[in-house]
């Protein structure tokens, strides 16, 4: 059998329907609430989210002072907030060892250096080709190629020390 846990906002929201539900569900209700077991049978709230859908579920909230929403009854927003099962113990999933895990991140870090390393390196050679179409002197040229790969480094190194300080 599902339980979801009691929190206090379910509490303060099914407390109102005590007095107008049916019989049966009202004495599971209150035994629910009174009880010090935080926790409450899926079933029953959604046999309360159907009562609270008939017409008869509905001339009751409406009939209550001040009415009760019957939207804050639909299972949506009696599970908002709540825990399913909380008094299970679930395994927990599995975890790489430190050793598989740091050889992952040593050949993600390798990646990120040779791909700095090529866009430092294409950036320098796609501005000379460039101003091979241009009638500047070779001194310019090697300027312009080492200006434009010095800016892509600078990126990169930025890149790679916010990287490295999200590991």
């Amino acid at each position: 059998d599902l339980h979801v846990s009691l929190e206090s906002h379910l509490i303060l929201t099914l407390r109102p329907l005590l007095d107008i539900i049916p019989a049966p569900l009202s004495e599971k209700l209150s035994q629910r609430i009174d009880t010090a077991n935080p926790t409450i049978s899926y079933a029953l709230l959604q046999s309360i989210s159907r009562w609270v859908r008939t017409e008869e579920g509905k001339s009751a909230l409406s009939s209550k002072v001040p009415p009760l929403d019957p939207l804050h009854y639909n299972m949506v927003s009696l599970l908002a907030g709540a825990r399913t099962s909380p008094d299970k113990k679930f395994l927990s999933s599995p975890t790489r060892s430190d050793g598989i895990a740091r050889e992952i991140g040593d050949r993600r870090l390798i990646i990120a250096v040779l791909n700095s390393l090529l866009s430092v390196i294409c950036t320098g050679a796609a501005t000379w080709w460039a101003t091979q179409r241009t009638s500047w002197r070779d001194e310019w040229k090697v300027l312009l190629s080492f200006l434009a790969a010095a800016i892509v480094a600078a990126s990169e190194i930025a890149l790679y020390i916010i990287w490295d300080s999200r590991r």
